[in-house]
């Protein structure tokens, strides 16, 4: 056994990179699939977010899990947190309060034991909404002409959000974030490009983007309508229009 001066002088030595990096081979695989699924809505987000492997852990801005849950998954390990709130006199949606309580139900997951489950956040839309209106009330500087917080202050609406994703992002279990969607802007004209409709890094941060639409089955008569997922950005390859 060493002694405390032996270890204190082998925390001094220098390190070099073998006490950083490690062949790959040697690494475990300490995280689950990042995804981040978006659509228009009832097109299955919701749905597609509940096949994840249980305990599958949800919170639910938008009230509708519980439904789906008990139409299509009855019988599966899914828990629900329903974090809207409302404004008690105005019985108006509290974005304060519901930011507050999302962030409060995700700190609890850390206690979470062993690595299995999902970890699900519908919508993350309404997330990066609620935080944009928490900002309108702590911004302290603002433009003279329209009242609206100045570009700096907005690093605050950022980095709460970035708290949120990047302390998910190193837990073990899987993570899915339902967004919706909103067309990208070019110098100020529509683009007819869709994307999600979240904090615009969102994206980088997963492994899977994937993209959720109806479509009609012309082959059927009367037209069926089907649900078609696209992958529109996957980490792991290069061919993004796999189906």
């Amino acid at each position: 056994m060493m002694s405390w001066a032996e270890q204190k002088k082998n925390e001094d030595k220098p390190k070099g990179p073998d006490d950083f990096f490690k062949p790959v081979k040697e690494l475990e695989q300490t995280s689950g699939m990042k995804v981040m699924v978006f659509g228009d809505s009832k097109v299955g987000k919701t749905y597609f977010s509940l096949t994840f492997p249980p305990p599958i852990f949800v919170v639910d801005t938008e009230m509708g899990s519980k439904k789906v849950a008990d139409i299509h998954f009855k019988g599966k390990e899914i828990k629900v947190f329903e974090t809207l709130a409302l404004d008690p006199n105005s019985d108006q949606a509290d974005p304060i309060r519901s930011i507050d309580q999302a962030e409060q139900s995700l700190l609890s997951l850390g206690k979470l034991e062993g690595n299995e489950g999902t970890i699900v956040i519908d919508s993350i839309t309404d997330i990066w909404l609620w935080i944009q209106q928490w900002l309108d009330t702590v911004a302290k500087k603002r433009t003279k002409d329209n009242n609206q917080p100045y570009r700096f202050e907005w690093t605050k609406a950022q980095k709460r959000f970035r708290n949120i994703i990047m302390r998910l992002l190193t837990k073990p279990q899987h993570m899915v974030l339902c967004a919706q969607t909103q067309e990208k802007y070019d110098s100020g004209k529509a683009s007819g490009t869709y994307v999600p409709h979240s904090y615009r890094q969102s994206p980088h941060w997963v492994d899977y983007l994937i993209r959720i639409a109806k479509a009609a089955d012309l082959t059927q008569k009367p037209p069926k309508t089907v649900y078609e997922a696209t992958l529109a950005e996957c980490r792991f390859s290069r061919t993004l229009d796999m189906k």
